[in-house]
C-alpha cells in the first residue's frame, strides 16, 4: 500500500506544479490559454480544481498515515487491515476521501467571471477561503498527530511483543518508529 499511496502522493504533487505552472503561471504568449478570463464555466472549473487539487494532496498524506495506523494497531489479521490491503478496498477508500472533498468544494463552483476577474460575492469568498484552510492544513493536520500519537503509545506498550513478532511485523513496526 505505501507503494500504491507513494505514487499517488507524486501523481498528485506533479498535477499540482503542472496546473500552477501552465494553467496559472505562464504568460498567454508563451501558453495561448488564458485560463479562468474568458467565460464563467472556466472561471468555476479553474476555481473548483485549483482548491481541489491542493485539498487532495494534504489527504492523501492522511491516508498514508491512517494505512500505517491501522497496520500497528490491528497488524495483518485485523478486518480493517485486511480491507484496506486488498487493493479494490484502497481504492474505494481515496475515491471516497476524493467525493467527500470534491463535495465539499463545490462551493467553488459559484464563483463568476465580472470584469474579466474570476470573483464572487464577499459571503462565500470569506467561506471558500475558511473552508479550503481548514481542509487542506488543520483538519489533516489534527488528523495525522492523533494517528502519530495512537502509533506511538501503541509501540512503546507493546515493546517486547514487537521483538517477538514475525520478522515482517517487526520490520513495519521499525519503520514506523523511522518515519515517527
Amino acid at each position: 500500500n505505501m507503494g500504491i499511496l507513494g505514487v499517488l502522493q507524486s501523481l498528485i504533487d506533479m498535477a499540482i506544479l503542472l496546473f500552477f505552472l501552465f494553467v496559472f503561471r505562464l504568460s498567454p504568449s508563451v501558453f495561448p490559454i488564458s485560463p479562468p478570463n474568458r467565460d464563467d464555466f472556466q472561471c468555476k472549473l479553474y476555481t473548483f480544481i485549483r482548491r481541489f487539487i491542493l485539498d487532495i494532496s494534504s489527504w492523501t498524506t492522511v491516508i498514508s498515515t491512517f494505512d500505517r495506523f491501522t497496520y500497528v494497531l490491528y497488524g495483518q489479521d485485523g478486518r480493517l487491515k485486511k480491507f484496506i490491503k486488498n487493493k479494490w478496498g484502497l481504492s474505494a477508500s481515496i475515491l471516497t476521501v476524493f467525493l467527500i472533498i470534491g463535495i465539499i468544494d463545490t462551493p467553488n463552483l459559484f464563483y463568476y467571471l465580472i470584469n474579466g476577474v474570476c470573483s464572487a460575492n464577499n459571503d462565500l469568498n470569506v467561506s471558500s477561503d475558511i473552508i479550503s484552510n481548514f481542509l487542506r492544513t488543520y483538519i489533516p493536520f489534527v488528523l495525522m498527530i492523533i494517528f502519530n500519537v495512537l502509533m506511538i503509545r501503541k509501540l512503546f506498550r507493546n515493546d517486547r511483543i514487537t521483538f517477538k513478532q514475525n520478522s515482517l511485523s517487526r520490520k513495519e513496526n521499525q519503520f514506523t518508529r523511522v518515519v515517527m
